[in-house]
Parts: C-alpha cells; sequence; structure tokens
C-alpha cells in the first residue's frame, strides 16, 4: 500500500494548520452576526411600519355638528284674567257667646248634647233650671194684678158719684181748677191706673223669669266647652257652656298692603266682594275646599309680618248642608290656604312663575328654533303664576323647561309636543268659581 492510498483511507484527517483558520472564521462570523441582526430588525420593523402608515385609511375631515337642546315649551295666548291673591289664614268663629241664666236656680234636667262638640239649632232645648218658685211669683203677681183692677174699678165709681155731686152743688163759677180735679178724685184715678200697671209689669217680669228656666240655643251651635252639671246651683254670673255659631266661620287671612288693590270689597250693603277658596291643610295634606266672600278690611296690621288683615265668611264649614259632601269640617284655630279672586286684569299672557328668569326675563323659541331672551313687562303675579303685558307675541312657544347654559341664538329643539295653552290663572279663577257655586248651592238647600 502507497502513502497516497494511505492519506485516501483517512480523509477526515488534515493537515495541522488548517484548524486555526477555522475557528477565526467562525468567530468572524458570530461577531457579523451579533452586529448585523439588531440592524437588520430594525430596519425590518421601520419599514413594516412605513407600508402600515402608507397603506392605513384615512380619516375625512367633517365640520363639527352643534347639538341641539331638547326642552319643553308652551303656547302663549292673550287672555283676560283675574289677579289670584294667595294668602295664609286662621280659622275663627263668626259667633260665639258664653251662656249665662238669667235666673239663679238649680239644674234639674239637661240636655244630652250639652257636651264639647255637641250640636243644637235654634230654640232647641239645652238646660232646665227649676220652675217652682217662679210659678208661685206668677201666681202672687196675678194676685196683685187682681187687687189692682178691684181697686181702680172700685176708684172709677167714687169718680162717678163724685162728679153727680159737684154737678148738683154747682159751684163750677167759685170753685179754681184745683178744687175741681180734687172734687172729682182725678189724682186717686191716676193712682189706682198706675197700680195696676204696675201689677201688670210685675206679672210680665215674673213670666220673663219662669220663661228664663228654661234654656234654649240662641242660634245654630256646636259647643265648644261646658261647664254645669245635673243639680247644680246657678246664679246669672254662672258661666254654663261656650256655643260657636255653626252657619259661618271667619277666615282672617294675612295679604300683603301692596296686594290690597286687587282685593274686591263689599259695598255699605255687603255686595260685591271678592270670592275666595280655602283649603285646609292638616297633618296629611289638604283636606277639603271651601268657597268663601271677602266681606272686610281689618283695622290693623298684622303684628309679626305687618301685612294687612282680611276677613273672608266662609258658610256652612262643618259641611251639614247635604251638598257639602267633604271628608272633614273646618276645624276653629286651624290654618288655612287661601285664594282670592281680585280684579280682572285685560289683554295679558298668563304664565307659570317658573318660566320666569334673571328676575324679568323669559326664554323664547323662535320659528329657526332658536333660543331668544326677552325682558318681559309683569302686571301681576304670585308664587305661581305671572300676568305680563308685553314682551311676547301671541303664539310664540315660551320655554318652560331648564338649560344648564342658556345663551341667545343656541338651537333647541321640542321634547314633547306642546300642550294645549290654558292660563294658570284662569284655571285659578275656575276653581274659585266652581267652589263658590257649589257653596251657593248648598246654601239655596
Amino acid at each position: 500500500m502507497t502513502a497516497d492510498d494511505v492519506r485516501l483511507s483517512h480523509p477526515r484527517e488534515r493537515a495541522p494548520d488548517d484548524k486555526p483558520k477555522r475557528g477565526i472564521l467562525l468567530r468572524l462570523i458570530r461577531g457579523l452576526a451579533m452586529y448585523l441582526l439588531p440592524v437588520v430588525v430594525i430596519v425590518a420593523g421601520i419599514a413594516g411600519a412605513v407600508h402600515l402608515i402608507r397603506t392605513a385609511p384615512q380619516a375625512q375631515r367633517r365640520t363639527p355638528e352643534n347639538p341641539a337642546a331638547l326642552v319643553r315649551v308652551e303656547m302663549v295666548r292673550r287672555v283676560s284674567a283675574n289677579a289670584v291673591v294667595q294668602a295664609q289664614g286662621t280659622v275663627m268663629p263668626s259667633q260665639e257667646v258664653l251662656l249665662q241664666p238669667r235666673v239663679s236656680g238649680e239644674v234639674t234636667e239637661l240636655s244630652p248634647k250639652l257636651v264639647p262638640g255637641g250640636r243644637f239649632k235654634t230654640g232647641e232645648f239645652i238646660l232646665q233650671i227649676d220652675r217652682q218658685d217662679y210659678k208661685l211669683a206668677v201666681e202672687k203677681t196675678k194676685s196683685q194684678v187682681a187687687q189692682a183692677e178691684y181697686e181702680l174699678k172700685l176708684e172709677q165709681g167714687h169718680q162717678e158719684i163724685a162728679r153727680r155731686e159737684w154737678e148738683l152743688l154747682d159751684m163750677k163759677e167759685q170753685a179754681g181748677a184745683l178744687d175741681f180735679e180734687l172734687a172729682l178724685r182725678k189724682p186717686h184715678l191716676l193712682k189706682a191706673t198706675a197700680a195696676l200697671e204696675a201689677a201688670k209689669a210685675a206679672l210680665r217680669e215674673a213670666e220673663l223669669n219662669l220663661d228664663r228656666t228654661t234654656i234654649r240655643a240662641p242660634f245654630n251651635c256646636v259647643v265648644r266647652s261646658e261647664n254645669v252639671d245635673l243639680g247644680a246651683q246657678v246664679a246669672p254670673q254662672t258661666q254654663l257652656a261656650i256655643l260657636v255659631g255653626t252657619d259661618q266661620y271667619w277666615v282672617r287671612a294675612a295679604v300683603p298692603v301692596d296686594h290690597l288693590r286687587w282685593v274686591l270689597f263689599p259695598d255699605e250693603h255687603g255686595e260685591g266682594g271678592s270670592k275666595a277658596a280655602i283649603r285646609q291643610e292638616l297633618g296629611t295634606g289638604p283636606q277639603g275646599e271651601w268657597c268663601g266672600m271677602v266681606v272686610r278690611l281689618l283695622s290693623d296690621l298684622e303684628p309679626q309680618g305687618r301685612m294687612a288683615r282680611v276677613l273672608i265668611s266662609v258658610p256652612d264649614p262643618l259641611n251639614l248642608n247635604e251638598m257639602n259632601k267633604r271628608s272633614h269640617p273646618l276645624l276653629i284655630d286651624a290654618y288655612v290656604s287661601v285664594d282670592i279672586e281680585g280684579r280682572e286684569v285685560n289683554d295679558v299672557f298668563a304664565l307659570p312663575r317658573t318660566a320666569l328668569r334673571q328676575g324679568r326675563q323669559v326664554w323664547i323659541m323662535n320659528g329657526r328654533n332658536e333660543l331668544e331672551i326677552r325682558d318681559v313687562d309683569i302686571v301681576w303675579g304670585n308664587r305661581d303664576t305671572l300676568l305680563v303685558r308685553s314682551g311676547m307675541q301671541e303664539g310664540e312657544r315660551l320655554v318652560v323647561s331648564d338649560l344648564p347654559a342658556p345663551v341667545a341664538g343656541m338651537a333647541l329643539a321640542l321634547e314633547e309636543p306642546p300642550p294645549d295653552p290654558m292660563p294658570r290663572t284662569a284655571v285659578i279663577s275656575e276653581n274659585v268659581r266652581t267652589a263658590h257655586g257649589a257653596g251657593n248651592a248648598g246654601s239655596a238647600q
């Protein structure tokens, strides 16, 4: 075997000088890979980003929209309405008496209705005082009358005899006027006549005292308090009970002085006063509504609020009439709300007070559905309603809802269709008239 054959049979064997070259080449490749790989990654990322940017969809430019604010509106109409004066008042009795006897004696009988809250009609029996002493007094005075009548007739007989004797004596020319009267017994006749009249007066007094032993109701009333029992001894100064009339109560309402010009007061015949609606408010809310009529203006001011005080008459406060069916009667000393229908105001706009902005401004939605801010001329106003003379036109849309940042000219849109134009003041006035009509119907019954 030759040397060449031996070299071919061992091909993995290299010359000793090839091994260092291979190591250097591997290190060179590794170094280049360490520095070139980040560069390649960065270049690839940049290229990808550029490609994404170039191929991304483009946003179209548009003009920003101005969204319209949703509002609620009411159509305004010119009306003729009554100014309604709203007030607070206190219920008080129009008739109240302290029941006292006119005679002394023992109480022998009491009506079962003589208790607080009991009701009596005019002339109905209340209590009875012992009548025996007063019956005896009547009998005694009757005998005195009979005695006086006897003496008068006897004196009349004496006078007739004296007249005849005087004519027989024929002394008319010599006697004076005094002699003539004495001879005819005229003073005696006057004395007997006066005695008879006195006896008759004593009899009438005794009969009155006998009648006064029976105490009856002086008017339709309710017992506010009582202070008598069966068998009690009473005298003319004894307080038996306090009676309050039930035909009508009074409401004393406090009204601002500057509102008095709107209230109508009755004339000297008691006619022409403003109508009023009275609502009693208890712990559970309003308890019934009564009609009333302004009867007079009191002469003093309320001490606390320095407001004028108006007296209002309320018929049938206890709902005794069958036509007036309410859940509760009107209670004395109760606080009530009062709506007084005042003078009529013509050619005005009736607005809810919540529509007033910044003192005397209102918001109007014009024909372009934009906001207009206007000043108005207020003729009358209370806590619910305003009467406006100018500042708006018939049929315009009044904005009644709130806006967070109102600016003149801002776009508006209707939240819901506007309701039918029904002035609030007219509604209140109609309620007052309705209550008054119901009260008149009940009174007629």
